[in-house]
């Protein structure tokens, strides 16, 4: 994403899953292979979700979540706070297609969500088909309007615009009217 933290990313290694995720509330049954929140980025060892101990660091690196999480705070930090759920999401997906070659959702079939049910019922919704949307959205964006004009709506939203203020003052559309145009 072209930018370099100001600091060390501080990066917690879980060995124990279960302590993962109660340390965190996820729902039971929930299990997520890594985390970011608060600037802390908590992973699952590797150990724990990886057999081929010969290839872990090579799966690590292209299946891990490292590359996921560390996008959530680069978004976190550049926009302050100041962003949707699914906008990073969408993000820290993109990134992982960008580096792994990894296309979150591919094949999967269900009515897009529209932009006011990504702003305000992203939690509520189908988990795989909001990701799903969220990617196909930033990825749009990328190919529409290139990297760099995603990197300068973060931007703004760390002035305090709303992603829609934002979006627009970069390229010049309309968010809801562009999310519309993606099918």
């Amino acid at each position: 994403m072209g930018y370099v933290p100001r600091e060390k990313v501080l990066i917690v290694m879980y060995s124990d899953a279960d302590k993962m995720n109660r340390d965190f509330s996820l729902a039971k049954g929930t299990n997520a292979m890594g985390l970011y929140l608060n600037g802390v980025i908590s992973i699952q060892s590797p150990s724990l979700w990886i057999g081929d101990e010969d290839n872990l660091p090579e799966i690590f690196e292209k299946e891990g979540p490292i590359v996921h999480e560390f996008a959530h705070f680069i978004v976190d930090e550049v926009a302050k706070g100041n962003y949707p759920v699914w906008f990073t999401e969408g993000i820290a997906l993109l990134e992982e297609y960008r580096e792994n070659e990894v296309s979150w959702g591919e094949g999967l079939k269900g009515k897009p969500y529209s932009l006011e049910e990504l702003n305000y019922k992203f939690n509520e919704l189908d988990e795989v088909l909001a990701y799903k949307r969220s990617f196909e959205i930033v990825k749009a964006m990328s190919y529409k309007y290139g990297m760099e004009s995603i990197r300068e709506i973060i931007k703004y939203l760390g002035e305090g615009l709303s992603l829609a203020e934002s979006f627009y003052k970069v390229t010049g559309d309309n968010l809801k009217n562009f999310i519309d145009s993606i099918r």
